[in-house]
């Protein structure tokens, strides 16, 4: 348990990708990598592996809901959501976030 909190305290590196696909939906894609546990030659596969990844948006000022849930399995994570929040442009319309469960801030997307 000790080497997860670790891994919450590193750097977490990502990347997104937003397919939008004829079902109407969105899928998030993303790496997921832990700074601290390279620093200390673990590895952040075995520890970030089984844990979900929650895509959050912004609604109001104060407020944030989740648009979708995924897991991370070697590293990875997928997260389908509705393409309610892309315009036809392909622009993300809310300010959403993907977070790793604790509620950690991974990445800003917007």
């Amino acid at each position: 348990m000790e080497l997860v909190r670790l891994a919450f305290f590193g750097t977490l590196l990502m990347i997104l990708g937003f397919c939008h696909c004829y079902d109407k939906s969105v899928e998030v894609n993303g790496l997921v990598e832990c700074y601290k546990c390279s620093l200390d030659n673990i590895e952040s596969v075995e520890v970030l592996s089984g844990h979900q990844i929650l895509i959050s948006c912004k609604v109001d000022d104060e407020q944030f809901e989740t648009r979708g849930i995924g897991e991370v399995k070697d590293g990875k994570f997928k997260v389908a959501i509705s393409n309610e929040i892309v315009d036809n442009n392909g622009q993300v319309r809310e300010e959403c976030f993907a977070q790793i469960e604790e509620h950690f801030i991974v990445h800003n997307m917007s």
